[in-house]
């Protein structure tokens, strides 16, 4: 069958609306949705969720410096050595000058060999 019968959906979505006419979170709010889940993951002990869930903050906002760090520093967490210089790299890259570069400055340089 064509894909359209397949995902009756697929147009409801590409407007952000959902079936039953409510709204559905932005990129902006999921981003922010999966670091505050991220963070709550971290704080109970589920490494493993947290690096999910910030790796999906990465992929909805690939731009957004706070997403990198937050990748960055989970995956410094779980030893994730050349990912997190990575992550460290492109929070850099994007934003320079704020608090986070500094912190991911001295992170890279504990990372070093």
């Amino acid at each position: 069958p064509p894909r359209s019968t397949l995902f009756p959906y697929t147009t409801l979505f590409r407007s952000r609306v959902n079936p039953v006419g409510t709204k559905l979170q932005t990129n902006d709010e999921r981003e922010q949705e999966d670091l505050d889940v991220a963070h709550f993951y971290v704080q109970s002990g589920d490494l493993q969720g947290a690096y999910l869930r910030s790796q999906d903050a990465v992929k909805i906002a690939p731009d957004d410096a706070d997403a990198h760090f937050a990748l960055a520093e989970i995956a410094m967490k779980l030893n994730k050595r050349d990912e997190a210089i990575a992550e460290y790299n492109a929070c850099l890259k994007l934003d320079p000058s704020e608090k986070q570069a500094k912190d991911a400055r001295k992170a890279l340089a504990r990372l070093k060999p």
